[in-house]
């Protein structure tokens, strides 16, 4: 987790959870995350079933400002627990920006 809100006293701060499942869990986890805190998973065994609970349709989000923060942005330095170069990343993840690059304001 990563608060990307320019203006808040937290912003750049992350948090990273752990989640350990065996098959006498069947009621998995749940976590909310507010609006502005940027989230992203990395599963190390699977298989997961992921599914998210939203506020709206996805068609009637507004997309103003709606992208994807890169997972490896340096300012975030989230230590990953596997290699760049052995993970598997989305389409978004690769087309995603930096915070520097979404808020330079906020990097002078």
């Amino acid at each position: 987790l990563a608060d990307i809100r320019p203006n808040s006293p937290t912003f750049l701060k992350t948090e990273s959870l752990e989640f350990e499942f065996d098959s006498t869990n069947t009621q998995g986890a749940g976590l909310f995350i507010s609006e502005g805190i940027a989230n992203s998973i990395c599963v190390l065994k699977g298989p997961v079933g992921y599914l998210y609970g939203v506020d709206k349709l996805y068609e009637d989000r507004d997309p103003t400002g709606d992208k994807a923060i890169s997972i490896y942005d340096p300012d975030l330095a989230i230590a990953w627990p596997i290699p760049k170069d052995q993970a598997i990343i989305s389409q978004r993840d690769l087309d995603s920006v930096t915070l520097r690059e979404l808020y330079p304001e906020k990097f002078i």
